[in-house]
């Protein structure tokens, strides 16, 4: 995943919070996650955006470990998706287990500078409860250390 490319590529008022592995890497920066996770604003000029900004890498249905044609263009309709790009998995997501809707995601998030962008990420409250609603294995593994970063930084 070209994480640099992905986020150049944001337009201006694009409304997504970085969520999942990348924002855990703000916390534990030896956190390795080879997707990109955001949580956007529903609202739609905000997906026209996120069509505009995703539509140069040619994004496709990923289901089932396969991929699969997708229209990606004004017509598309505003859901959940996982998308195969030239530059590996992006997920968009509308709301995030533990958190809630882009509203409250947005809320939990905090404003970084990277690759000459202002991005927005989850923050680490944030990080904490949505880890701790989605108990997957490896946020079971990644928990912990996120514990103790908040534990560290009261």
């Amino acid at each position: 995943m070209n994480i640099e490319t992905v986020i150049r590529a944001m337009p201006t008022g694009l409304e997504v919070v970085v969520i999942g592995g990348n924002a855990a890497q703000q916390y534990v920066p030896t956190y390795v996650t080879n997707d990109f996770d955001v949580c956007f604003d529903p609202d739609p000029a905000n997906w026209q955006r996120v069509i505009m900004w995703l539509a140069p890498f040619t994004p496709e249905l990923w289901l089932a470990q396969q991929r699969r044609p997708l229209v990606w263009d004004q017509t598309t309709p505003v859901r959940d998706y996982t998308l195969m790009t030239q530059e590996g998995e992006i997920d968009l997501l509308q709301e995030v287990d533990g958190v809630g809707k882009y509203p409250q995601v947005q809320a939990l998030s905090v404003a970084v500078s990277v690759f000459g962008k202002t991005v927005r990420f989850l923050n680490l409250h944030g990080l904490i409860l949505s880890k701790r609603a989605t108990n997957r294995p490896k946020d079971r593994l990644l928990l912990p250390q996120l514990e103790d970063v908040e534990r560290q930084n009261p």
